[in-house]
């Protein structure tokens, strides 16, 4: 008889090789996004904080003392993380 551990193990290698050969089939990833729909007179644009194409200030990577994030300018560079949902609330996050 199969333990739990291993029918979790078969079911995640299972899923991964499916995921795996959908993506072969497509032959591509694909990316398509809607038109954006905000127009000038929205309550709150933060537009102005992206690059005009991405990547123009360089990769982002750890500062020298490991302390930050810097982009290839050696600028600090901060993240917003929004929807954590509830993992905020666990110990183990903490």
């Amino acid at each position: 008889m199969k333990t739990h551990m291993q029918k979790t193990t078969w079911f995640a290698v299972l899923w991964i090789l499916t995921t795996f050969f959908q993506v072969i089939a497509q032959d591509k990833w694909t990316m398509s996004f809607p038109e954006d729909a905000f127009t000038n007179d929205a309550l709150l644009d933060l537009s102005y904080l992206n690059e005009a194409t991405a990547g123009d200030n360089g990769f982002i990577k750890l500062s020298e003392d490991g302390n930050d994030f810097v982009n290839g300018n050696g600028e600090t560079v901060r993240f917003w993380a929004i929807g954590g949902g509830d993992a905020a609330r666990h110990d183990a996050f903490r």
